[in-house]
């Protein structure tokens, strides 16, 4: 058994108990049978005319009253009502400060998330841009590649014809030299 808990059989005595007290109450008090809101509809117009009077412990007919109980009766009500709404307006702060604090940290993490998106936004940019320029670089040595191709293989041949012609002028030379040594 669990401490502090009461033996199956008290329980289950205790079930039968309140299933005979409930079953005489059904005789007895023909609208005890019926559901809460028959109930309230037969007890809201015995209460209408009820008010509290807390030096006499109790609710009483508020026509027969004395000045003075009907007047400690309104206080009470009145001093009820303020407590009410003092509750109330408690609660209401309460929130409307968990209220202030979030938004305070909502409009926080709004700042925080402008700033990372400005600052995604102007590396975007720059990329954009520097991408955009080695583009515009690639298609211009992809222009200029061909023209580069041609001037140096013009200048090859340039190179190689000049080049033979200094071989045939060595050539002569050393055939000269060799006829005037001889």
């Amino acid at each position: 058994d669990y401490e502090g808990l009461p033996p199956a059989g008290l329980v289950e005595e205790a079930k039968r108990l309140v299933a005979e007290e409930l079953k005489a109450l059904r005789e007895a008090v023909p609208f005890a049978a019926a559901g809460v809101d028959e109930y309230e509809a037969v007890a809201a117009p015995r209460r209408e005319g009820m008010v509290l009077v807390p030096s006499l412990g109790g609710l009483r007919m508020a026509d027969g009253l004395a000045p003075n109980l009907r007047l400690e009766a309104e206080k009470s009500l009145y001093e009820a009502s303020a407590a009410a709404a003092a509750r109330m307006a408690k609660r209401a702060s309460k929130a409307e400060s968990k209220i202030s604090k979030l938004v305070t940290g909502y409009g926080r993490r709004a700042e925080v998330l402008k700033k990372e998106h400005a600052a995604l936004a102007a590396s975007l940019e720059e990329k954009e841009t520097l991408a955009a320029t080695y583009e515009l670089l690639l298609e211009y040595e992809k222009a200029a590649t061909p023209q580069r191709i041609q001037r140096l293989e013009e200048e090859l041949k340039e190179e190689e014809r000049r080049e033979a012609s200094l071989q045939a002028r060595y050539a002569a030379l050393m055939k000269r030299r060799q006829e005037l040594m001889a």
